[in-house]
């Protein structure tokens, strides 16, 4: 479609969620055959680089039998959101329940979805919203009097996806990711968090991870994990740096805060 200053707005018909103007990673860059009257010309379709967000902030309770309640909001934009769109907008409510426990059983094994709520569903201009209330295993150990909360709950990596063997082919990213948690952990009743684990930072080629824990004034403490993965292609020799860059996301994700008596002490780990 031509605009007034002779460019053209480029339009997916196939996107079904899109908002307006939005740009599909699939689309940037490729060829088009674009028809004029009674002829055609064939041009590359502009690279745009779209924001694609996924934001999670997460309120974690622990509970005296080893379970968490996690109060969930989690907000989607740009190509996250028509992805998310695209499951759940044709569905029926039935069929959405399902879907978020099939979500929830793959970032979480073992939860429990309570309730959820969902927000801008049809209005594709602004982001999509989920809204859940989770029992969740798996992110509390207790010792001694100490209780170690994960920092992490829902983005988490538990495994390196990279395998150990040799590699052909180029590492290729279609599309950016970008992917914020925010956990902010309250203390159970009469204790106090210790000292905080050593923020982390890892790298590679394909992407960056940064997570750190910090106490607030009311007694919680509240971690942020970021993972920010931009569009490239890397050659097989990065294998070695994207596999460590993994070993230590899944390490940053087992970090754990300790929760201990008001008159004790303990500190913070992984």
């Amino acid at each position: 479609m031509p605009k007034p200053d002779g460019t053209y707005q480029w339009i997916d018909p196939t996107v079904t969620y899109a908002p307006s103007g939005f740009m599909p990673s699939k689309d940037a860059g490729a060829d088009a055959l674009l028809l004029k009257n009674d002829q055609g010309e064939l041009m590359k379709i502009p690279e745009k680089n779209e924001l694609n967000v996924t934001k999670y902030g997460v309120t974690e309770k622990p509970r005296q039998d080893g379970k968490a309640d996690l109060d969930v909001v989690v907000e989607y934009s740009g190509e996250d959101a028509i992805e998310m769109r695209d499951d759940l907008a044709p569905a029926a409510e039935t069929a959405r329940v399902a879907l978020l426990q099939e979500w929830l059983r793959e970032r979480r094994p073992g939860a429990a979805l309570v309730s959820n709520t969902i927000e801008n569903l049809q209005d594709v201009e602004k982001p999509l919203i989920i809204k859940m209330v989770i029992e969740a295993p798996g992110l509390i150990t207790s010792a001694e009097g100490v209780l170690l909360v994960r920092g992490c709950a829902l983005s988490c990596q538990d495994s390196n996806p990279i395998s150990h063997g040799s590699r052909r082919y180029p590492f290729f990213l279609q599309r950016g990711w970008n992917e914020e948690e925010t956990d902010t952990i309250l203390p159970s009743d009469g204790m106090k968090a210790g000292d905080m684990p050593p923020p982390m930072v890892a790298r590679s080629e394909v992407g960056t991870l940064t997570f750190s824990c910090a106490a607030q004034e009311d007694g919680s403490v509240r971690c942020t994990r970021q993972y920010v993965a931009r569009k490239t292609q890397a050659p097989p020799a990065a294998l070695n740096n994207v596999r460590a860059m993994f070993d230590k996301i899944v390490e940053a994700d087992r970090t754990t805060v300790a929760f201990q008596r008001s008159n004790g002490t303990a500190a913070g780990g992984n």
